[in-house]
């Protein structure tokens, strides 16, 4: 979250994969909200949960992982490999319904849709 502040966004954090309480969208009504989600199984999971409790509250929800090619990499991660603000705001507009990717022989599939 600091990461974001320092690059000028409004964010917050919930904690850790298992620490996330519904009663938290009430902070997003009417947003468009991005939920970066950490590159790993718990981070898919939980991002996925957010987006679904963020229908009906928010504008807009949508989940990225920022860093997909590195496990377990955040959005720290992200800007410490050298990315710019700018590349961050492409980021942010990409359309993509489905990303695929393959760990350890599992597919996993990360969500990047609106809600309307």
């Amino acid at each position: 979250m600091d990461t974001l502040v320092k690059q000028g966004y409004t964010a917050f954090s919930y904690g850790g994969v298992n620490d996330w309480a519904v009663d938290m969208v009430q902070l997003c009504k009417g947003a468009v909200v991005y939920v970066l989600a950490d590159n790993d199984e718990p981070g898919w999971r939980v991002a996925n949960i957010i987006q679904s409790d963020l229908q009906g509250i928010a504008k807009s929800a949508r989940v990225i992982v920022p860093v997909p090619d590195i496990p377990k990499a955040d959005i720290s991660d992200y800007f410490a490999a050298g990315h710019s603000k700018e590349e961050f705001e492409s980021l942010l507009q990409q359309d993509k319904a489905v990303t695929e990717k393959r760990v350890g022989g599992k597919t996993h599939l990360t969500y990047h849709s609106f809600i309307l």
